[in-house]
């Protein structure tokens, strides 16, 4: 799994990140987490400040993104509630450029689970919108990303049985 774009609390506009890696999301699965503006623009509980509500999830194109840009709007100054924010993003897929390098085909949706299933106390609705510390959130992702991928020019380290030993047999 490559990341794209480090966890950020503050985030970068998310139209700007889909115009910044659209060449990359057409070819490969992401796993990003974006928040909207309107919901983090509010006044609310001063102890839950440092809360937000960011959103985990998967794409296999660059549309779902953009499905979001035109959902929460573009980031404008003269309305603070409209947009959305990109905080982190990776991808996993094939690399065009390497035949032996291939990733495991499902990476981001088993990291989405597993991000899902250790925050399951902190669900805003849904399953994927999250009511949660920024810091939080970033060491559960980092908690759960993938540690290796799979090379297939490498065979695995297999552990056999040496073809001097004897065969152990029970003694009547």
């Amino acid at each position: 799994m490559k990341v794209l774009k480090k966890f950020n609390k503050n985030g970068m506009k998310l139209e700007d990140g889909v115009k910044k890696y659209d060449e990359i999301l057409k070819k490969n699965r992401a796993f990003y987490v974006i928040s909207t503006n309107a919901d983090n623009k509010r006044t609310g509980n001063p102890k839950d400040k440092d809360e937000k509500i960011l959103k985990v999830g998967v794409a296999s194109k660059v549309d779902r993104l953009n499905t979001y840009v035109k959902h929460a709007g573009k980031t404008d100054k003269s309305r603070p509630c409209a947009g959305a924010k990109l905080h982190y993003l990776a991808v996993s897929g094939l690399n065009k450029n390497n035949r032996d390098y291939r990733v495991k085909r499902y990476e981001t949706e088993n990291m989405e689970a597993k991000i899902k299933q250790d925050l399951k106390g902190k669900v805003h609705r849904g399953s994927e919108w999250l009511k949660i510390k920024p810091a939080e959130l970033e060491k559960v992702i980092n908690k759960n990303k993938p540690k290796s991928t799979t090379t297939f020019a490498q065979k695995p380290n297999v552990t056999t049985r040496g073809a001097t030993k004897k065969r152990q047999t029970r003694k009547n």
